[in-house]
């Protein structure tokens, strides 16, 4: 399997309708860092994970695996190498929904093995060692209508581990789950990427953004508003634009993080001291 060293984007626009979802955006993912891709709701976050992954194309710009476009490097050994999690945890439950847990998880081997051939000892060994590390090995055989939002994020996300990809993009992977869970999810998200796994992870939660990422980018009505370390995108002025809030800075354990605190107006700055126009 030929080597991918980086996914890069650049110029990327692609309209909903008249509703311009992305425009003009650069972005560069690289083996070894788990960067986090944040913004308002709308702002174009899982539009971009689609269009990087490979499962839709944009309407302007290019993107680049490892040098190779979508169709020079073909479907298959896309998919080998860049695993991708959809942010809904009810995506596979219409149709697939009185699968086991296990049986799900195996669909992330799917790039690796050859049309109707059945698991290999290395397919089975990669959907355990998926399943133990999505911490949903207890329920492999339930079926997964059977299972709560939060137990079907980790089946989906033990899917995208068993493919062992060297690129994981994963969308909202912590939003339905409990805060062991959502602890678990970063931690492992984190270990990925120290061991050479490029990760890029949607996130809404700022405090397991500025803690477990080693970049952050930030998008705002389709637009990449800043790209950089934790504590240099989540400055004051750049979030106050961005969220219209207030942040608390504080670090414990020699680990900084941020939380929300207090909405910002976002027509203060239109206002003079004495609250007239």
């Amino acid at each position: 399997m030929t080597a991918i060293d980086a996914i890069a984007a650049s110029g990327l626009k692609l309209a909903h309708g008249a509703q311009l979802a992305l425009d003009g955006v650069d972005f560069t993912l690289r083996p070894g860092e788990i960067v986090g891709l944040i913004g308002p709701n709308g702002a174009g976050k899982s539009t971009l994970l689609r269009i990087l992954a490979g499962v839709a194309p944009p309407d302007a710009g290019q993107i680049a695996w490892g040098g190779q476009t979508a169709g020079e490097i073909g479907r298959q050994q896309l998919a080998r190498c860049v695993a991708w999690l959809s942010q809904s945890a009810d995506s596979l439950s219409d149709d697939n929904g009185a699968m086991r847990a296990s049986d799900i998880v195996a669909l992330g081997r799917l790039p690796h093995r050859r049309a109707f051939a059945s698991l290999t000892a290395a397919d089975h060994a990669a959907i355990d060692r998926a399943m133990d590390e999505a911490d949903c090995r207890q329920f492999r055989d339930r079926p997964l209508n059977g299972l709560s939002g939060g137990e079907r994020v980790r089946v989906l996300l033990a899917r995208a581990l068993a493919v062992e990809a060297p690129f994981l993009l994963a969308d909202e992977p912590a939003a339905a789950l409990d805060p062991l869970h959502q602890l678990q999810v970063m931690r492992l998200l984190r270990a990925k990427a120290r061991a050479g796994c490029g990760v890029l992870v949607t996130l809404h939660d700022l405090a397991l953004a500025s803690r477990f990422c080693d970049r952050l980018a930030l998008l705002v009505d389709g637009r990449k508003l800043a790209d950089g370390p934790p504590q240099a995108v989540l400055d004051d002025a750049i979030v106050a634009r961005a969220f219209h809030v207030r942040l608390a800075h504080a670090s414990h354990r020699g680990e900084n993080y941020v939380t929300p605190w207090e909405p910002v107006d976002p027509w203060a700055s239109n206002r003079t001291e004495d609250g007239h126009d």
